[in-house]
């Protein structure tokens, strides 16, 4: 068996996205102008899932709902101004493993990656709106890492439903 990423998101993989030092540079640019407004994000978010019966009965309870945001303050945050190292990948791996054992199915996980895309790309916009250009690299720059992190999550998902087992450890290698 083949072990997804063990010792992170391979460079090849980062390369086809062409996520380099520049693209990091702007995402964490971003990410600190983006400041209390992300924490606005997130309300939104999760008001609008509670608003979908479908979804609001994976969220039972408003202390869930709090630790579910501030989890995704972390994410987003370590996403933008991280690594995309060994502890990147376990913590991608226990949102995989956590949307398995609840039975998310995953057209949920891709419709709350193109909210906060929508959602973030808005905010760039509107943040860096006196310099268009760099308001166009950033919100490239944001489209990669967005794209990345659900092609590696989905990727370990995908690996681990496979598998019919949600408790064992990925098995790491680097696939581009």
């Amino acid at each position: 068996r083949r072990v997804l990423f063990r010792s992170g998101v391979p460079q090849r993989r980062l390369d086809l996205y062409r996520i380099d030092k520049e693209t990091m540079r702007l995402t964490r640019k971003f990410w600190h102008a983006l400041g209390s407004q992300f924490e606005e994000i997130t309300l939104k978010f999760y008001t609008h899932l509670q608003s979908n019966p479908e979804v609001a009965r994976y969220l039972p309870s408003q202390n869930m709902i709090e630790r579910l945001r501030g989890a995704q303050k972390i994410h987003w945050q370590d996403l933008f101004t991280g690594e995309f190292d060994a502890s990147y990948v376990a913590r991608v791996t226990a949102v995989a493993d956590a949307h398995i054992r609840i039975r998310l199915p995953n057209f949920h996980y891709m419709a709350a990656y193109a909210f906060f895309l929508n959602e973030l790309t808005a905010q760039a916009q509107r943040l860096f709106a006196g310099d268009t250009d760099e308001a166009v690299q950033i919100v490239g720059a944001i489209n990669k890492l967005v794209m990345l992190d659900m092609d590696v999550t989905m990727s370990l998902y995908m690996q681990r439903m496979m598998r019919g087992s949600e408790k064992e450890s990925p098995k790491v290698a680097n696939p581009a």
